[in-house]
């Protein structure tokens, strides 16, 4: 009884709190309904539902990751392979350049989504999805209208860094067909998320299989037939969303940043065609087989915010663990193998034998970022997920701006080992992300985050009695 008043107190707060005018309690009866419904829905959760819900979740989410990242992937290696240095060198500059700049940045505004839209879910206040979903549309859009003259002058702003002017030029080249792509991941980012949250993961799947163009078309049409029109409300939850839709996206850019401030770095190297070529393909690979942990961080993400909504913090916490463990094992796997294949998968880019031999060189340092990225994956996921994003913003701030940065400088330049200096600060970096991720994780109070995400959900109004189901 005293864990449902407290309950109680937080479900229905006055008005002083939240800035409300005005707050009517619901009816006695649906309110105790309600109230029940929070509390005793977590009884069933056990270690084996929790798995089993997680790779019904995270399989397709890892594949449809696959899927996506392939395009860029595929499109890389046929430029290495039928061009030469200078066209391979060019593209990575452009597509990193986008990434960092644009593509990154939208897909830090909608992963704001994974918390708001992930722990309404799981309060079942199905009509903020929507509101959240239109709320991300406007704030997605109206960046990429800025990231847009930022890419207008991009060969400007390389040639300032002090990057060889040739591919300076050619990059923006690259750069000015990735416009098209900007606008569609503004529309398109918000709409995965949103779909995510509810654990529809199948048709995203099935939709970036076909094309990521066709996909975006299906999300609309899906969209469409649930008669989803759009709400003057969400522009009163534009200010709901920024407020962790700033973190959200620091938290993400600044470690994509860092590694753009590396590949920068890479063009002041001697040979900077070779340096800037290494570096992409070892960054190409990294995000290619970080397609598998992304799709269990957005799978504990999911897990942790809907149950969090639904005031079931020790199923949260069950989620995180759960999932936590099978990263690690899936990380493991993915490091063996880039070691197994590392004098064969610099072919897959060039048959430079220069290329080939140094990127056989620089596997084992690769291999090592795939296992931290499958522990900082799922930890970053579990931010998300609960609401953290502004720790998860500092954390990554110290990461690889106080360490990282000037490790991977340090080495390169005054050591003179080149890229693969930069490399081992970038590897430095993610272990103290590591790090303090999982301080950040393990001194979580899960009630009081539970607290927090239902304070955030009703912060605009009292429960309506239409949504106890």
């Amino acid at each position: 009884m005293e864990s449902n008043s407290r309950l109680e107190a937080l479900l229905l707060p006055e008005p002083r709190d939240y800035g409300l005018q005005e707050t009517k309690a619901l009816p006695t009866v649906e309110h105790q309904q309600l109230t029940v419904n929070y509390v005793e829905e977590g009884q069933e959760h056990t270690l084996y539902n929790e798995v089993k819900r997680t790779f019904e979740l995270a399989w397709p989410l890892s594949l449809f990751s696959v899927a996506v990242c392939s395009i860029l992937l595929i499109t890389i290696m046929f430029v290495g392979r039928h061009g030469g240095e200078l066209e391979l060198s060019s593209a990575s500059m452009a597509t990193s350049f986008s990434s960092v700049t644009g593509f990154v940045v939208m897909r830090g505004l909608a992963s704001t989504m994974e918390t708001l839209c992930g722990q309404a879910y799981g309060a079942k206040k199905y009509h903020l999805l929507g509101v959240y979903l239109q709320a991300a549309w406007i704030v997605c859009i109206g960046l990429g209208l800025g990231v847009l003259c930022l890419w207008m002058n991009t060969e400007a702003i390389l040639t300032a860094a002090g990057q060889d002017p040739v591919i300076a030029r050619m990059a923006v080249k690259y750069l000015m067909y990735m416009v098209p792509g900007l606008f569609g991941a503004a529309l398109l980012q918000p709409i995965v998320k949103y779909l995510q949250a509810q654990s529809v993961v199948i048709p995203l799947l099935v939709i970036a299989v076909i094309t990521v163009f066709i996909h975006i078309a299906i999300c609309q049409i899906i969209l469409g037939t649930l008669n989803f029109g759009f709400s003057w409300e969400a522009f009163t939850y534009v200010g709901v969303y920024l407020r962790l839709a700033v973190p959200s996206t620091f938290m993400l850019c600044l470690e994509f940043w860092a590694v753009e401030f590396l590949v920068l770095a890479a063009g002041l190297l001697p040979n900077p065609e070779l340096q800037l070529s290494l570096l992409a393909i070892g960054l190409n690979t990294t995000n290619f087989a970080f397609n598998i942990p992304v799709g269990l961080s957005v799978a504990v993400s999911t897990r942790v915010s809907n149950e969090l909504g639904a005031y079931r913090p020790e199923a949260a916490k069950l989620a995180g663990k759960v999932i936590f463990g099978i990263s690690i094992c899936c990380a493991i796997c993915i490091a063996t193998s880039m070691l197994l294949a590392r004098h064969i998968w610099g072919k897959a880019f060039s048959e430079d034998e220069e290329v080939i031999s140094s990127v056989a060189d620089l596997m084992p340092l690769i291999a090592l970022s795939a296992i931290f990225d499958g522990i900082q994956g799922v930890l970053s996921g579990i931010a998300r997920g609960s609401g953290r994003q502004d720790m998860g913003a500092v954390i990554n701030l110290t990461a690889f701006y106080v360490v990282g940065l000037p490790a991977g400088i340090f080495f390169a330049f005054v050591w003179k080992m080149s890229g693969k200096g930069l490399w081992i600060g970038l590897l430095l970096g993610q272990s103290v992300q590591a790090l303090l991720l999982v301080l950040l994780v393990t001194t979580m109070d899960w009630h009081k985050m539970s607290e927090e995400a239902l304070k955030r959900i009703h912060a605009h109004k009292s429960l309506p009695t239409t949504d106890v189901r």
